[in-house]
């Protein structure tokens, strides 16, 4: 016979999953972030032709080809950064399917800021606004992993909040924009991987 203590537990774990979207794995914040600094050094080189050079100049101006290069450049880093995410989560979604409301109101909270904020890209991108679009970036993925945290680990909000930080910083601080770019996209990924899957999936 179950201990009442247990059964109430299991009653309120079960209640938990329904709510929130809990099968995100922490693990997958490594490749990630490791795919987001390998994305951001290569459209470094796009922009700069050297690995040595990460200040963005006060008047940038980019060919076609270089925008073209970069476009193709996110949209795999971006690839394969859900590609990793849902193979990952999908492992760890043993008690939890991955298509389920929760997961889908984690998704569209976090898609929502992140639509505008790519529209909003290449209108700077039309404008010749290079040096702005990595805060623009971070500060709408920010805002989206703010929301998405309503519905799922709390940490999120905490990594959404540093990542808005930074495209402040990256707004007012444009010359650095790349740096800020990889720390937040990158490093930030990293670190909170590495804290959720010591505090979750273990």
């Amino acid at each position: 016979m179950k201990n009442p203590n247990q059964e109430l537990s299991e009653i309120k774990s079960m209640m938990e999953r329904s709510k929130r979207f809990l099968s995100l794995s922490g693990i997958a914040g490594i490749p990630v972030g490791l795919t987001a600094l390998a994305g951001i050094t290569a459209i470094n080189f796009v922009i700069h032709q050297s690995w040595n050079v990460w200040l963005f100049p006060e008047a940038l101006t980019l060919s076609n080809a270089q925008l073209l290069w970069m476009g193709g450049i996110s949209l795999l880093m971006f690839g394969i950064a859900a590609l990793i995410t849902w193979v990952l989560s999908h492992k760890k979604a043993s008690r939890q399917k991955l298509a389920s409301p929760a997961s889908i109101r984690f998704l569209e909270a976090l898609a929502i800021p992140i639509a505008f904020g790519t529209v909003a890209c290449l209108l700077f991108a039309k404008n010749e606004l290079y040096t702005y679009i990595p805060g623009l970036s971070l500060l709408m993925y920010g805002l989206g992993m703010i929301q998405a945290a309503q519905h799922s680990f709390q940490e999120l909000k905490r990594l959404g909040l540093t990542i808005s930080v930074l495209g402040l910083i990256a707004f007012l601080a444009p010359s650095f924009s790349l740096i800020l770019w990889a720390i937040g996209f990158g490093g930030m990924h990293i670190f909170y991987g590495i804290w959720m899957h010591l505090k979750y999936d273990r």
